[in-house]
């Protein structure tokens, strides 16, 4: 019996979002239906992009869209679609719903694989005087050897002799064929979890998405003959991906992880699988000797996976490492130079744990000069951070933070201090930054603690990140404000009007001074004095005789608002000749006058306060003196407007606070009339 084997494999899984997978292979010269999905109730259109061509495809309303793809060229093709409005007039087309795309293997015919196995043919012998003239051309064609070359050919004109026919060679051994993609079948729990419904076209979908756990675990299973080390460790890791875009076309959120672990338990010839994967994923040749197994009744089928689909991804993500494997390379070649250079002109960083939690991530750095301080601050100025993209998801999961403006969490004041802080507590910091030549000390004294070279950037390009993450538009632009004493809502400002450096800062400035505008050279002056010298310039006339014009309508401008207001003032103290300030605590004091309104345990209740404004009177109860719906609550007090004929009446409720009441004239400004109410239900009033 074949033994069954399980593999697990940790490494970084890719989403179904991240790579197109293809769903299907087709013969070269043949064609294969492939049907768009697509909503359509009524006619619209999608556009198909295949390779550089561009395809319009017309959808009826409530049907399905088929497009036909004919096998050209050995080897996968991306094809895509999305709705787009097709114009034709009066017969314009609206853009269909949905988009989306799939990758299409397009293999060798069965013919021509049958053509490129067999054997090639084998020449026929020449006839016998062509031998000899071609073995007598041959020998009296190297200028070596000619005395060889004449008795040769003496001889065959001599004795010509009969030549034998070449024994026919045996046919060389072919190689083996590679075993053909085979696909694997997917099985989840029969768990109440994955239960499934169906949808009227008959495809099935999760009943309940919302009851899958976030990281999913599948058990890979295989013949243990069939696969290689490293080709069974390209599969596996294949799988995730197309897991992700089995359970997506199924209902489930787009954001599920899928984790292989192990599940096979072997006891002699009998096999049993334990319950640590929801998921099974089964070569099909193997699928056969599992049905007998200890457990396997705890799985029900849900989809295939395409073996050359499975192949054509495992194919994808070793490039993708591949490329990465060449990156990292490449990075830590460019760090090694650097810091052999004991260059400054770069700066990077190293990530030495990924994020614990919600918490600000744990970035740290030296204290260096102003250059290296500002290029620090930069490195992680920029939307995208300069990490890793497991660093970034991992943070993103973990719901981890991070402070722009001041993103280290530990200045350290030199490396060797760094460097003894995180032996202690290896948990201090998660990523590290400075020049090359410290990363490269680092991590000779890391050994063999695992780390990551992040990416390593000019020092003038994470300056200018820096100072764009403050408002300006480069690094320059923040040392011209630095120069002039602006901040970046200035410099802004002075851009507005051609001012970008300090040479036309001080032809501005200059021309201020002369014209007697103002002496003082800073933005706000110079603002104004551009404005107006621009405003002067349609009327002839200079930025002092603009700005002496305009203060003038200001002034006077002002002394009609003063009017204003005075008269203004003057209705109202007619209007409300009085007005009362009530206020609750000790000696005078104005602590919390709720606290005189409500009632303090179960026997007390709380109190009103009554007002009565010329003939209408109201009573406002505990809440709406809380809300203002009185006067206006001020630190001393309630203050409350009172016309000329008024009665105002307060009930206190508190046994140790007083309540306090005094009325004053509006226009003098003289305390007519205070009273208190110290004891509990105590009343201060007052009327005219």
């Amino acid at each position: 019996m074949r033994h069954l084997t399980a593999t697990l494999l940790v490494g970084l899984a890719f989403g179904a979002s991240q790579h197109a997978q293809a769903q299907l292979t087709v013969e070269k010269g043949k064609t294969v239906a492939i049907e768009i999905p697509v909503e359509a109730d009524t006619v619209c259109n999608i556009e198909l992009v295949r390779g550089g061509e561009k395809i319009d495809v017309r959808v009826e309303s409530n049907k399905k869209s088929v497009y036909q793809f004919v096998g050209r060229e050995v080897g996968e093709e991306t094809i895509s679609w999305e709705g787009k409005i097709k114009f034709r007039g009066l017969k314009t087309l609206g853009p269909c719903r949905g988009d989306g795309s799939m990758v299409v293997a397009t293999i060798e015919s069965g013919a021509q694989k049958q053509a490129n196995a067999a054997p090639p043919d084998v020449a026929p012998a020449p006839p016998p005087a062509v031998a000899a003239e071609e073995s007598q051309s041959a020998q009296a064609s190297n200028p070596e050897t000619p005395q060889a070359a004449q008795t040769g050919s003496d001889q065959a004109e001599a004795k010509a002799p009969e030549p034998k026919a070449p024994e026919p060679k045996a046919p060389e051994p072919k190689a083996p064929e590679p075993i053909a993609p085979e696909s694997f079948e997917v099985y989840v729990s029969n768990s109440a979890d994955y239960k499934m419904i169906k949808k009227l076209d008959g495809t099935g979908v999760f009943s309940d998405p919302s009851r899958l756990a976030k990281v999913q675990k599948f058990c890979p299973l295989t013949l243990s003959e069939t696969y290689d080390d490293d080709s069974l460790e390209s599969i596996v890791e294949a799988i995730p991906g197309l897991l992700g875009n089995i359970f997506n076309s199924k209902g489930a959120k787009a954001d599920l992880r899928f984790s292989a672990v192990s599940c096979v338990r072997s006891n002699g010839d009998r096999v049993s699988l334990e319950r640590t994967a929801s998921i099974l994923v089964i070569q099909k040749s193997a699928e056969a000797q599992l049905l007998s197994a200890d457990g396997f009744q705890r799985y029900v089928p849900l989809e295939t996976i395409d073996g050359p689909v499975l192949v054509a991804a495992a194919k994808r993500l070793e490039d993708v490492r591949a490329q990465a494997e060449a990156k990292v390379a490449s990075r830590e070649s460019e760090l090694e130079d650097l810091a052999t250079q004991k260059s400054k002109e770069k700066i990077g960083s190293l990530t030495l744990s990924l994020p614990k939690g919600r918490e600000n991530l744990r970035l740290c750095t030296r204290t260096g000069e102003a250059d290296f301080n500002l290029a620090a601050g930069g490195y992680f100025a920029t939307k995208k951070l300069r990490l890793s993209q497991n660093f970034i998801d991992t943070a993103i999961e973990k719901k981890s933070q991070i402070d722009r403006r001041k993103p280290f969490t530990s200045t350290f004041p030199d490396l060797d201090t760094f460097y003894l802080a995180i032996q202690r507590d290896p948990k201090l910091c998660e990523v590290y930054v400075d020049y090359p030549e410290n990363l490269k000390v680092i991590i000779g004294a890391l050994k063999d603690r695992p780390y990551e070279l992040n990416p390593l950037v000019p020092v003038s390009e994470a300056k200018s990140d820096w100072a764009r993450q403050r408002g300006y538009e480069n690094f320059s632009a923040y040392k011209f404000s630095e120069t002039i004493s602006a901040d970046a809502k200035g410099l802004k400002q002075l851009s507005e009007r051609n001012v970008t450096n300090i040479n036309e800062f001080n032809k501005a400035a200059a021309r201020m001074v002369k014209q007697g505008y103002s002496k003082q050279q800073n933005v706000r002056n110079l603002v104004a004095f551009l404005d107006d010298e621009k405003n002067g310039s349609a009327s002839n006339k200079s930025a002092t005789e603009v700005k002496k014009q305009r203060e003038g309508e200001s002034r006077q401008a002002a002394i009609k608002r003063a009017a204003k207001n005075k008269a203004e003032r003057v209705q109202y103290a007619k209007k409300y000749p009085f007005y009362a300030v009530l206020s609750c605590g000790f000696n005078g004091s104005n602590m919390s006058l709720v606290a005189c309104f409500a009632g303090g345990g179960r026997s007390s209740v709380d109190t009103e306060l009554k007002l009565t404004l010329g003939s209408v009177s109201k009573v406002y109860k505990m809440y709406q003196i809380a809300n203002n719906r009185v006067g206006r609550m001020q630190r001393d007090g309630l203050y409350i407007d009172l016309p000329r004929k008024f009665n105002l009446r307060a009930q206190n409720a508190s046994k140790s606070l007083t309540l306090t009441l005094k009325v004053y004239d509006r226009v003098t400004k003289k305390m007519m009339l205070q009273k208190e109410a110290g004891s509990l239900y105590g009343v201060v009033s007052a009327r005219n």
